[in-house]
């Protein structure tokens, strides 16, 4: 079975140097577009003729002159014409020399031609009724040179008849603008060389442009394809390393929608990262290494952000990261607790069971100031976990250790109160006897001492 061929690629350093073939040929081409214009639209209007304003001459006539706005370069004569309204008052006819401007041949009068100078008279005195024309026919000469489409030069007309000279501007095509305009002309041909070459070029240009995109469109997708790989295979080998790479790649990201960004934020949501990190938090705070855990729980909260949770599990993971706070407190004798504590440690009791050791070990060592443990007994006693808490922190030996002689009496009533409720009761009954024993004095009062009764 034949295979079917596979498309010509072009070779990498090929495809650059078309590019910019392409880009060269659009520039010549927009180019001969404005100059198309230019010829089309432009060069004609400033062809046609223009009239002078009619000048009374001292024999009682009035002269009119006619005379093309842009002369061509062409074998084509422009002509201007002179003419004369009305009859002479005088028995001469009136004889005017005109000065022809350089860049145009005369070519009529035939007797004149080449002059720089013509000299035209009237054939009759004219009459009312007839008017009398006399012409000069110009070619241009094709010796202005210049990037302008035209110049403008001076006419002199000047006759014994008139009060003075008339200057009249007639505009002169330049030989660029000549070569251009042969140029465009040429290629309403269908068939012109020019035309096929543009063609080609532009067929060819076009077809590399495209095949350029793609290739850069498949070079992108691969790329992403490799990213996405990397990136999958590092949060199989180093999970925590592939969150900072997706963190920091959020942080350089000019804005959310960028490619990189989704690719990994999919990957992430993917990967259950909310209880991969919360459980290395707990492993972290149970092996007291309490730095790396508030390090790990700081990434859980700018996660949360990122992804979004319920308020319930925000609200657990806040008090997660509290819980590394309170506990990176090395001296909780002297650390005042605020209500804002006291919640947290509760929250994190109620939904980190792992942490209930930590959490009972951080209310011992902070009650060691009574000030502490009246706020937690406050806080704490208006829940019924929050009570168990209490109950479950051993409080006794701490709060057996306080000498109540600093305090004032009301501080020692609420002091007392917090006793009653934290305080274990104990009742002492020998296994061979059915009665209650009855303990003696001494005992009784180490007991009280140590707040059991």
């Amino acid at each position: 079975m034949k295979r079917p061929s596979e498309p010509w690629k072009p070779p990498a350093w090929l495809e650059p140097a078309f590019i910019y073939i392409a880009f060269s040929v659009a520039v010549v081409a927009a180019s001969a577009l404005v100059l198309w214009v230019l010829i089309t639209f432009v060069v004609p209007f400033n062809v046609y003729s223009r009239e002078t304003d009619k000048i009374i001459l001292s024999n009682g006539q009035t002269l009119l002159v006619k005379y093309p706005n842009l002369v061509l370069a062409g074998d084509t004569p422009a002509y201007i014409t002179l003419i004369l309204y009305g009859e002479s008052n005088v028995a001469e006819p009136a004889t005017f020399t005109v000065e022809i401007p350089l860049g145009l041949t005369v070519v009529e009068p035939v007797n004149q031609a080449q002059g720089k100078t013509v000299t035209l008279t009237a054939t009759n005195l004219s009459s009312a009724t007839e008017p009398v024309q006399m012409k000069i026919g110009v070619v241009n000469s094709r010796s202005v040179d210049g990037l302008l489409l035209f110049i403008r030069r001076p006419m002199i007309i000047e006759s014994s008849f008139m009060p003075e000279k008339q200057n009249i501007e007639i505009g002169i095509e330049k030989i660029p603008w000549m070569s251009a305009r042969g140029i465009v002309n040429n290629t309403i041909n269908e068939k012109s060389t020019l035309i096929l070459l543009v063609t080609g070029f532009l067929s060819g240009a076009g077809t590399l442009v495209l095949q350029n995109i793609k290739t850069h469109r498949d070079r992108t997708r691969e790329d992403q394809q490799k990213k996405e790989e990397r990136f999958y295979k590092l949060l199989q080998e180093d999970f925590e390393g592939a969150i900072n790479v997706f963190l920091r790649n959020r942080r350089d990201a000019q804005s959310q929608d960028d490619t990189n960004f989704n690719m990994y934020k999919a990957l992430v949501e993917q990967s259950n990262w909310y209880h991969k990190l919360s459980v290395n938090v707990l492993e972290n705070l149970k092996k007291k290494e309490t730095v790396e855990a508030e390090r790990i729980a700081k990434i859980l909260i700018e996660l949360c952000d990122i992804f979004g949770l319920k308020d319930e599990d925000r609200f657990s993971l806040q008090s997660l990261y509290e819980i590394c706070n309170l506990a990176l407190v090395s001296d909780r004798q002297n650390k005042a607790l605020l209500v804002e504590d006291a919640n947290s440690l509760l929250t994190a009791y109620k939904h980190w069971q792992a942490l209930s050791s930590i959490v009972t070990d951080l209310i011992q060592d902070f009650s060691s100031s009574p000030g502490n443990l009246i706020l937690l007994h406050n806080v704490l006693q208006k829940d019924e976990v929050g009570r168990t808490l209490l109950e479950s922190s051993n409080l006794q030996h701490v709060i057996g250790e306080w000498r109540l002689e600093p305090f004032s009496e009301s501080d020692r009533k609420v002091l007392k109160i917090v006793r009653e409720e934290i305080a274990h009761s104990l009742h002492w009954r020998p296994l061979w006897a059915s009665g209650e024993r009855r303990l003696s004095e001494k005992v009784q009062r180490w007991l009280s001492r140590h707040w059991y009764e």
